[in-house]
């Protein structure tokens, strides 16, 4: 099969909250992979908060525009390098880097990809984003089924993330504390047996679990920042952990951008409490191992898999996806069809 000389790409053209002032599509030249690497056609990306501070510039402060977007991607090998020996010509393949995703085609380094034998939106959600609940619960926070019982809080239980977090820490036999914006989303959660559902329209988090939860909490998984993250290291129990895996009001919401300073170290000493920032870049050596897990409950039927119900096709439509992430009004995983 012929490929094409030139594809479209999206680019950061300047550092903006705006994801429509933001990006740019861009036509770009097709390169062949090196001994190393693969040469995917993207069929599927997926929106994740870590584009988000890279698109205002807080992710590296070294890094100036113009540079790729997007991370994570699924789609079909279309050519292997020389000394590739895991993947052949037609593999569908889940891929996770900085600037792979809002792209057309991507070039890629063997070892930043995962064999699938599914090609759906429902995959990608599953392999990228329940493999990233699955990393924090065992490899960060080093938990399972066989640790005694723990109260876990997950401030966004129907994120992209969230919503597999929560699952997980079920099936390991772990209490769950979970927020949702309403009763449709909190009926979800049940289904999924989170043991108590903070629904934020008609409760707020920051007195119910501090009355509810005097002991505090054992675990926090927190992706919104400003006041859940404050909420989250308050209610930490003696030796807690918080691990933060986002900070989408950071980016959408202005009062929160102007809340004073937290005092956190003195509240990590207080309880000899632990704080983790968590990237999924940073641990891609354990997407494999973990997706295959939860391809596995998923077939068993353990753990259901949650896609936005927001359609957007086509590279052009991937500012308006990010646009969308930032509303507040997701369910689940956020994709582009490419």
């Amino acid at each position: 099969m012929s490929l094409p000389e030139t594809y479209k790409k999206v680019i950061i053209r300047r550092f903006s909250n705006n994801p429509q002032e933001a990006m740019e599509v861009v036509e770009t030249k097709m390169h062949p992979p090196r001994s190393n690497e693969i040469l995917v056609k993207n069929i599927y990306a997926g929106v994740n908060l870590t584009d988000v501070p890279r698109m205002l510039g807080l992710a590296n402060r070294f890094q100036s525009p113009p540079f790729d977007a997007g991370i994570e991607a699924l789609g079909e090998v279309m050519q292997v390098g020389s000394a590739v020996q895991d993947f052949n010509v037609g593999d569908t393949v889940v891929t996770a880097f900085f600037g792979n995703g809002y792209r057309e085609y991507s070039l890629i380094d063997e070892r930043l990809a995962a064999v699938t034998k599914v090609r759906t939106p429902e995959r990608l959600g599953l392999v990228i984003s329940g493999a990233m609940a699955s990393i924090m619960l065992t490899v960060v926070a080093g938990i399972d089924e066989k640790t005694p019982r723990r109260k876990i809080l997950v401030t966004a239980g129907l994120g992209d993330t969230g919503h597999y977090t929560v699952q997980l820490a079920k099936l390991m036999g772990h209490y769950v504390v979970t927020t949702c914006a309403d009763a449709e989303e909190a009926d979800i959660l049940k289904a999924y047996g989170c043991d108590r559902i903070i629904i934020r329209d008609t409760e707020n988090p920051k007195d119910v679990i501090p009355r509810e939860y005097p002991n505090g909490l054992d675990l926090v998984i927190e992706s919104f920042g400003g006041k859940f993250f404050t909420l989250g290291l308050d209610n930490l129990a003696p030796r807690g952990q918080l691990i933060s895996a986002g900070a989408l009001t950071e980016h959408t919401d202005i009062d929160e951008n102007n809340t004073q300073p937290i005092d956190i170290y003195n509240k990590l000493i207080a309880k000899s409490a632990t704080i983790h920032g968590f990237n999924l870049v940073e641990y891609a050596q354990f997407i494999r191992q973990h997706s295959v897990q939860l391809s596995n409950l998923y077939t068993e039927g353990k753990i259901n898999t949650l896609v936005d119900g927001n359609q957007f096709k086509g590279i052009e439509s991937i500012p308006s996806a990010v646009e969308h992430m930032l509303s507040w009004k997701t369910r689940g995983k956020v994709i582009i069809e490419l």
